[in-house]
């Protein structure tokens, strides 16, 4: 059951992230979250919109990064954002200030599920595709390709040619 959670993850992982983090000014064109919120009221849903805009902000701020600790940071923002929007836990402390809560990270929220894994799991991958015009823009690095520096093979391609069309400028 573990192997068959972490294949779903990886896979909603590399897909949904980051197209998050690509378009999280503007959360309502992504399918995944029109079709979630379709049926909330208008109220809840630009509540749930904001949520998505401040989650897909920090995404967006972790594949900047290349400072480890700075994107592990940001990631648990954007836990932490989406426990404050999507609660599904809070414990009250017994302290002397009855106002006291402690907040629990959403464990069963699917988000949190899928922001987590991507914090323990693929931290080391986020990265920005250099290219111009790139479609993707954020990926996942391959783990077996180490140094790769372009999204895919049509960036690398791309990129290639314009370095062999520079030389041969050059070398007139």
């Amino acid at each position: 059951m573990q192997f068959l959670r972490f294949n779903y993850l990886s896979a909603a992982a590399n897909h949904l992230i980051p197209k998050w983090a690509k378009n999280w000014k503007h959360p309502e064109q992504i399918a995944e979250f029109r079709d979630a919120f379709k049926d909330d009221s208008p109220s809840v849903r630009k509540e749930r919109l904001e949520a998505c805009r401040k989650i897909g902000w920090r995404l967006s701020l972790a594949f900047h990064t290349e400072n480890e600790y700075e994107r592990d940071w940001l990631l648990y923002e954007a836990r932490r954002v989406n426990a404050s929007y999507f609660p599904q836990m809070v414990i009250e402390t017994n302290d002397s200030q009855p106002d006291d809560k402690v907040e629990i990270l959403s464990e069963g929220n699917p988000t949190d599920s899928l922001l987590r894994f991507v914090q323990q799991r693929l931290v080391k991958r986020m990265a920005v595709c250099p290219g111009k015009n790139c479609r993707k823009r954020f990926y996942f690095r391959d783990p077996g390709r180490h140094g790769q520096r372009y999204c895919g093979r049509r960036c690398a391609d791309i990129a290639r040619t314009e370095s062999q069309y520079r030389w041969k400028e050059s070398q007139k």
